[in-house]
Order: C-alpha cells, then sequence, then structure tokens
C-alpha cells in the first residue's frame, strides 16, 4: 500500500501468490484499490473503490506488486509482472481526481530487461526524473510458474537462490533515471536502469525514502536489516549517488516499510515466521 492525502491509501491487488505459482493462466487482471481509512471507525468499513487505469497499454497484463505515490509529482508508481516474456515494469501513473479518482498510465519502465518477477518495490527519487527500485531474485521466474513444467536450468537456479540467500548477499538496488546513459539495460522510454550501490543484499525488498529525500531505507528480509543509504545529489548524467549510512538489524525478517513524515520513524510488517511466507512457491 502507500498513502495518498485526506486519510486515503492506495492497495495493490495482484494476486502474486497464485502469479507465482501458477503464472497468469489461474490469476485475473490485478487492480489498485482506494480505502478511505475514515470510513474504518468501529465496525463500519466501506468496500474499497477499484481505480479505473487510463490510457494503460492495450494488450498488457497488469499484476501490480510494490506501489508508491509521490506528493511532490502526484505521480503513482507501481512494480508489475504481467507474466507475458517482456520482464517486469513499473508502471507510472498520474492521479487524477475530477470528476473522480482515476489513474492515467503516463509511462513505463523495464528495470531488467526480459526478467520475469524479479522487482519488487519502488520509490521516487529526489525529483521525478529519477526512481529507485529493489530487486529481490537474481534469477527470471518462469512464465508458467515455479509449480508449472520448468527446465532444468530454471529449477537449477531456484536451488541456487535458496542458498545463496543464505550464504552470499547478491540482490542489488536499481536506479532508473533520464540522465542515465552507457547501459546495456532495456527501457520502453527514455528510462534507462543502473545499479544504484555496490552494497549486495541477501533480499531487497520494501522501500522507503524520507521526506526531504535525502535518505534511503532498504529491507533486507533474508538479512533480518533495514539499510539506510544518504542520497548524494549530482549534477552529471550519472544521476544520484547513494552512500551507506549503516543498518538497523531487527528480529523478524520485514517487508514493506514506510517512513512516517510527521515522527520520522520507519513502519514495517514483519515476517515472524519465515518459511511459512515463501510457501508460496
Amino acid at each position: 500500500f502507500t498513502s495518498f492525502r485526506d486519510g486515503i491509501v492506495f492497495v495493490s491487488a495482484g494476486d502474486l501468490g497464485n502469479l507465482f505459482k501458477h503464472g497468469v493462466d489461474r490469476v485475473e487482471r490485478g487492480k489498485i484499490f482506494a480505502i478511505d481509512l475514515h470510513t474504518l471507525q468501529g465496525l463500519g468499513m466501506e468496500d474499497p473503490k477499484e481505480l479505473p487505469l487510463v490510457n494503460f497499454p492495450e494488450g498488457r497484463r497488469f499484476q501490480p506488486h510494490g506501489l508508491y505515490y509521490s506528493n511532490q509529482s502526484n505521480n503513482l508508481y507501481a512494480v508489475s509482472h504481467p507474466y507475458q516474456g517482456e520482464g517486469s515494469f513499473v508502471e507510472i501513473f498520474k492521479v487524477r481526481t475530477d470528476p473522480s479518482l482515476a489513474l492515467e498510465h503516463v509511462d513505463s519502465i523495464r528495470p531488467t530487461g526480459s526478467m520475469n518477477g524479479v522487482i519488487n518495490d519502488v520509490v521516487e527519487g529526489p525529483s521525478a526524473s529519477e526512481i529507485f527500485v529493489s530487486k529481490w531474485l537474481w534469477y527470471s521466474k518462469p512464465l508458467g510458474g515455479d509449480h508449472g513444467s520448468r527446465t532444468f536450468e530454471e529449477k537449477l537456479n531456484e536451488v541456487k537462490e535458496s542458498l545463496g540467500k543464505m550464504l552470499i548477499p547478491a540482490d542489488v538496488l536499481l536506479r532508473c533515471s533520464r540522465r542515465a546513459s552507457n547501459t546495456t539495460s532495456t527501457s520502453t522510454s527514455t528510462w534507462e536502469c543502473v545499479e544504484a550501490t555496490a552494497m549486495k543484499a541477501k533480499m531487497y525488498n520494501g522501500l522507503a525514502i524520507s521526506t526531504d529525500r535525502t535518505k534511503l531505507f532498504a529491507v533486507d528480509t533474508a538479512g533480518k536489516l533495514v539499510r539506510i543509504f544518504r542520497i548524494i545529489g549530482s549534477d552529471d548524467e550519472r544521476g544520484s549517488l547513494l552512500s551507506w549510512q549503516g543498518d538497523i538489524r531487527v528480529p523478524h525478517s520485514l517487508d514493506n516499510i514506510d517512513y512516517e513524515d510527521a515522527s520520522g520513524d520507519l513502519i514495517a510488517g514483519s515476517i515472524p515466521v519465515g518459511w511459512k511466507a515463501f510457501r508460496m512457491k
């Protein structure tokens, strides 16, 4: 989820458990809902409102994962796994409020080329021309799902991934920018993506950014920590740089994370028993 304004939050529904298990054959097209938290008093609760997607690319599936809304740009960013052989995308929408809430699609970013299901969360950087994306897998997930027919290479990749997360940090953070150049990454418009830092993790997951856009917080779910980076502005084509400031060790594995503007606190959802959470595989 991500906070919008006036007590309204946006929530993604991508049916990811079934998607990762079986591919797109057993899932419905994903949706984004708006929930008014003012209606959650007592036992009364209005139904979430499904938001229409205006001008979304024809023929492309939408299976949303991580979300981020920017008050600065009025952009809603959604990680999506269409499972159509083109890899995963960050879809960018403008939030329209007149005459009612709707999401107008304005751009797409393909941070990892044709790799499927490997990105997780997204936040906007110091400006709307730059985003940070977490990569939680290093191999492309099979289009038919983890429980479908897989090649020997796909099965071997899953074993290597599981062992690697216990032994060697290999997951990366990506920075996607309109200013970047000299990269082999694929983009659908002017966006290009590179590794944002040499600091790797066992499983980068939820992301959060401070109100002043000077600090980036990245969850390492398998490492049971939150990594803190200082965002250093740059005037050249490389875009912003990340300087590692330290780690916050936590007793449980974390998933999503949010930065509270008023207090500066981090709010995170925990996964007390990790193996149960990943039985979706």
